[in-house]
């Protein structure tokens, strides 16, 4: 999903979400965690303010290869928009992961 900050509450909100982080990964005191999250979220907005930016998820390859069954057993060629939505994929990855180990064209 992407991320945007367009207001102040937006701010605020990822202001505490990156305190939470540096709290649960680091174990910074809430207070020192804050005063961290304060210039990270200074920084994002200054250099990617009107910007979108896409954060990708870390997957397992067990993850990946139960996804890509998936989409194998419910894409049918006529159904590429819904698998694209519901599996959050370009075109070109559906396409991918169809072919994979499976070209379309034996030769």
């Amino acid at each position: 999903m992407p991320a945007n900050i367009h207001t102040q509450d937006d701010e605020i909100t990822l202001k505490f979400e990156i305190t939470a982080i540096l709290q649960q990964e680091i174990g910074l005191h809430e207070q020192y965690a804050l005063t961290l999250a304060e210039p990270i979220v200074a920084g994002l907005v200054k250099r990617f303010g009107g910007q979108r930016f896409y954060i990708a998820k870390k997957h397992t390859k067990s993850q990946i290869a139960i996804r890509d069954a998936q989409i194998k057993k419910e894409f049918n060629g006529a159904n590429l928009k819904h698998v694209m939505q519901k599996f959050c994929l370009s075109k070109s990855a559906i396409y991918k992961i169809c072919h994979k180990n499976n070209p379309p064209f034996a030769y």
